[in-house]
């Protein structure tokens, strides 16, 4: 049965063509009216609204995260030479920043 609808429809779209009727390109979209929006549509924008937020917020909580790493690095690189130098500590603090520039510290 669906064999024998198959081929009907395929004869019906082959006369179309012929007669200008059918063309292989797709047709234009159709120009809907709007709707009202239903309480789907109002979950599903809290949905973006929270996954903007949690992205928003992992990333102020990296760069937080860098800044006390950063200060804490430059805290405990004050307090080696603290306890490292004894009486030329400018010299040593100065050879202890200058040997971390290089160290990716991410």
């Amino acid at each position: 049965m669906a064999v024998v609808q198959e081929a009907h429809v395929l004869q019906r779209v082959g006369e179309l063509r012929r007669t200008g009727l059918w063309s292989s390109r797709r047709l234009p979209k159709v120009q809907e009216t709007p709707r009202c929006k239903a309480h789907w549509d109002y979950v599903v924008d809290e949905m973006r609204w929270l996954a903007v937020d949690f992205a928003q917020e992992r990333r102020w909580k990296m760069a937080a995260a860098k800044q006390v790493k950063s200060s804490t690095v430059i805290s405990l690189s004050v307090s080696t030479v603290r306890a490292a130098c004894g009486s030329d500590r400018l010299y040593c603090f100065r050879q202890i920043l200058l040997s971390n520039v290089g160290k990716n510290r991410s």
